[in-house]
């Protein structure tokens, strides 16, 4: 290891400004270079002694045809990934441009590996333009040079192995006798190049930067095995291609093409569909960790930046990320060794639009992007929704895939407006003191996460009162935006009150929104959101939820009902008797095997579905009696038609008369529904 370093630091003195995973790279890069560098020189010379030029200038239309098959199978390229511990994967990725190769080999002899070394030539010339960075461009070079040792230097002696077992060049049959010589070559193939990669894959399995330094042995030697399974598996396939074109001619080469074609398509598909799920499950788990740090920190602005940091490499890798408050403010810059934003892009950012920007593209600030794509994301003020700073994100690696953290980089900016209200509500209490700052602190920081006011929508009212017995609260309340113009309605009661309760009540609201947006199934939600209170809360609190999806254009409701107490349902007509939408599962944070089941409702013209908490119906007066359910049902049953403010505020006015003087003992929440087309 430290020969390793001290070979790499004398090649390149640069090499000692990167840190971490960076670094650990470079040094392989660099040493990999070096140690692969005189095979594939010493390939090259051999494959012009064995070339045979008349026979390539014969088939040139055929050599230029592999080169293109040799782009288009790059293209469908694909990984296998394999959890060395929980939550940190190792990937390999593959092709079948080695099969492409080999059949043009068994086709046209030795001189077909000029194709795959002009490819790569090719491939690393297009690379090279991009790469801006010096470790960059070490990696293209132990890319190009462990490549070509590869390909060529193992690939000529595993040809001599071919001859000397007497085969023969085209392949002509499928007989054990023509197949036994191939299939032995390229298991040769594949022994010597694993040898190849050998020093470097020692390299990185002890680097503790590296996944495998998470894992057993076992898992290591489990996902060699695999990668070498893969190429005994598929390599030797190479045989069919070249057999088919000595017997049948073009077509039959063409026909077995496009079946790999067809199986390199789906296996890239699978494949980017596998680890974008993969991605997108990491940054939601790390910005929900994120979020918890925060509310459990409440963090300064100026301590903000270390905790950031300890977060951000694995949400977004691959990137370089700076935050600002404007106007001149930097809470996050990482990693520390790149050059600040230019103050240019911060006065594009003032715009207040998310924007993202791809490669050659001219940004709004003058900038030609070259190697690297761009997206601004603002930071909203939670209280005015005014643009309070922005967020600039650099990525120079799988840029097809840059307008997919968006959503994560605005539940980022969105977590980021939270600590800055925070700290502005702080900056106000600090003269107060300090138990009584922390409640008041948490009051209007749970405040601001409710919404601000109820959502407008076309044909319906929504109402909601909630009023607090301590300076925080246990119940809360949410109306989310979902697709097709669909609405989350929320409303639930934490078992405790006071700042504890204010804190679970905030972890569960985030995850309620996190699942919502993901999950259209009111149950599903619910199993999400339990599960993970269970995993990361253990506050021996539990909280009750109903939550339902309102379709605005039809009036269906679609609920799930965790253990809370039962909305009722308000007819137009007089006459009808109300409605309790009962409960489908027991409350939150009680069971993490629970399940829930989801009811449907149909909301007419002039029916409203009123929900409660059940500080409303144990609201207590001087003498100790408890409003209680069936006062709340007269309440309501003389409210029918009546407009959604209207029956809030009889509620409200029914409790209140109640208690006179008394004192309130619980928080109470009262949320109307009501149709009026």
């Amino acid at each position: 290891m430290n020969l390793w370093h001290g070979i790499a630091r004398r090649l390149w003195p640069g090499v000692v400004r990167l840190q971490g995973l960076d670094y650990t790279r470079a040094v392989g890069d660099i040493v990999t270079t070096l140690y692969a560098a005189p095979l594939a020189l010493a390939g090259l010379i051999w494959l012009g002694a064995a070339t045979d030029i008349p026979l390539l200038r014969s088939h040139w239309l055929l050599l230029l045809f592999i080169l293109g098959l040799l782009s288009l199978f790059d293209w469908l390229s694909f990984s296998l990934f394999v959890e060395t511990s929980p939550g940190i994967f190792a990937d390999w990725a593959w092709s079948f441009k080695g099969l492409i190769a080999w059949s043009a080999v068994f086709t046209l002899g030795p001189g077909a590996l000029w194709v795959a070394v002009l490819w790569l030539l090719g491939y690393f010339m297009f690379r090279w333009r991009r790469a801006t960075l010096p470790e960059w461009r070490w990696n293209l070079a132990r890319n190009l040079v462990l490549d070509c040792a590869v390909v060529v230097f193992c690939g000529l002696a595993a040809l001599r192995v071919y001859s000397g077992m007497g085969g023969e060049i085209p392949l002509v049959g499928f007989t054990w006798q023509n197949l036994s010589p191939a299939l032995v070559a390229l298991l040769a193939w594949v022994g010597l190049s694993a040898l190849l990669w050998a020093p470097l894959l020692a390299f990185f399995s002890a680097s503790r930067e590296y996944a495998w330094a998470h894992s057993s042995g076992w898992t290591f030697w489990r996902f060699l095995a695999i990668t070498l399974g893969w190429r005994l598996f598929v390599d030797p396939l190479s045989v069919l291609p070249a057999v088919l074109f000595t017997q049948t001619g073009f077509a039959g080469y063409l026909f077995s093409i496009a079946a790999l074609g067809i199986t390199a398509a789906l296996a890239h598909q699978l494949s980017q569909a596998l680890e974008l799920s993969r991605l997108r499950t990491r940054e939601l788990e790390i910005l929900e960790r994120l979020g918890q740090e925060l509310l459990a920190a409440a963090p300064n602005l100026d301590e903000l930046s270390a905790l950031l940091k300890a977060h951000i490499g694995g949400m977004f890798p691959y990137s370089h990320v700076e935050l600002r408050l404007f106007p001149a403010q930097t809470l996050l810059h990482y990693p520390d060794d790149w050059s600040p934003v230019e103050e240019a892009v911060w006065e594009s950012a003032a715009a207040g639009s998310a924007c993202c920007f791809m490669p050659n593209q001219l940004t709004p600030w003058g900038e030609r992007l070259e190697a690297k794509g761009v997206v601004l994301v603002p930071v909203l003020d939670v209280e005015t929704e005014q643009v309070i700073g922005a967020l600039y994100l650099a990525r120079f690696r799988d840029l097809e895939a840059l307008q997919q953290v968006l959503p994560a980089l605005r539940l980022f900016a969105s977590q980021i407006a939270t600590v800055v209200q925070a700290n502005r509500i702080l900056a106000r209490r600090l003269a107060y003191e300090r138990l009584v700052q922390e409640f008041a602190l948490a009051g209007q920081i749970q405040t601001s996460l409710l919404p601000a006011q109820m959502p407008q929508l076309p044909g319906w009212q929504l109402e909601v009162v909630l009023k607090s017995a301590l300076e925080t609260s246990g119940d809360f309340y949410d109306c989310i935006a979902l697709p097709d113009g669909r609405l989350g309605i929320v409303i639930a009661d934490v078992s405790d009150k006071g700042l504890g309760a204010a804190l679970y009540m905030s972890l569960s609201r985030t995850l309620l929104r996190i699942y919502a947006t993901q999950k259209p199934d009111p149950a599903e939600v619910l199993v999400l959101t339990n599960t993970h209170i269970l995993q990361d809360a253990h506050a021996g609190f539990f909280i009750t939820v109903f939550y339902g999806v309102l379709d605005p254009l039809t009036g269906v409701l679609t609920y799930s009902n965790a253990g809370h107490l039962p909305p009722v349902m308000v007819y137009y007509q007089p006459e009808l008797a109300l409605t309790l939408l009962p409960r489908t599962g027991m409350a939150l944070g009680v069971c993490e095997s629970a399940r829930w089941e989801t009811s449907t409702l149909q909301l007419s013209r002039g029916d409203a579905l009123v929900a409660i908490t059940d500080g409303v119906v144990d609201a207590e007066n001087a003498e100790g009696d408890f409003f209680g359910a069936e006062r709340l049902y007269e309440v309501l049953k003389l409210q029918a038609g009546q407009p959604a403010k209207v029956i809030q505020q009889a509620v409200q006015d029914a409790v209140t008369g109640f208690m006179l003087e008394a004192p309130q003992h619980d928080d109470m929440t009262v949320m109307v529904v009501a149709r009026f087309d």
